[in-house]
């Protein structure tokens, strides 16, 4: 077990971490608690709590032992670079989240999917080619 110092001088006492913290700090006399190392199998929320699953728009980083954000407009994901779900007006291509799809792709609900072969441009209800590369 592992303890913290309370950061009000009058009081100025040790006392046991939550059990899924390493290392903590104490707020508000003993009432409130920041982590700042977890237990193994947890990761550092950026609220400062240890939890098994991450919070929205944040992925368990294995290399820190921390949540850490998604990428800008990612709601869900597993890595900065690899978004699973996109946040609401924007569309998911290639791992990452977008507000317009690019040359070459159509919108498919919630995802840019890419047009047929040699195909420019194509339409976003029957994603039959409009323009030809």
């Amino acid at each position: 077990m592992y303890s913290y110092t309370d950061n009000n001088i009058v009081i100025n006492q040790c006392n046991t971490c939550p059990s899924s913290c390493l290392l903590c700090n104490s707020i508000n006399n003993n009432t409130n608690y920041t982590c700042t190392q977890c237990s193994n199998g947890f990761y550092l929320s950026p609220s400062g709590t240890c939890v098994i699953a991450c919070p929205a728009s944040t992925y368990a980083n294995p290399s820190t032992d921390k949540c850490d954000n998604c990428a800008t407009n990612c709601a869900v994901c597993t890595s900065i670079s690899k978004c699973d779900v996109c946040q609401v007006g924007t569309y998911l291509v290639s791992g990452q989240c977008v507000t317009q799809c690019p040359q070459s792709y159509y919108v498919s609900a919630v995802q840019c999917i890419p047009c047929a072969q040699y195909c420019l441009q194509c339409d976003n209800i029957t994603s039959k080619c409009t323009q030809c590369q």
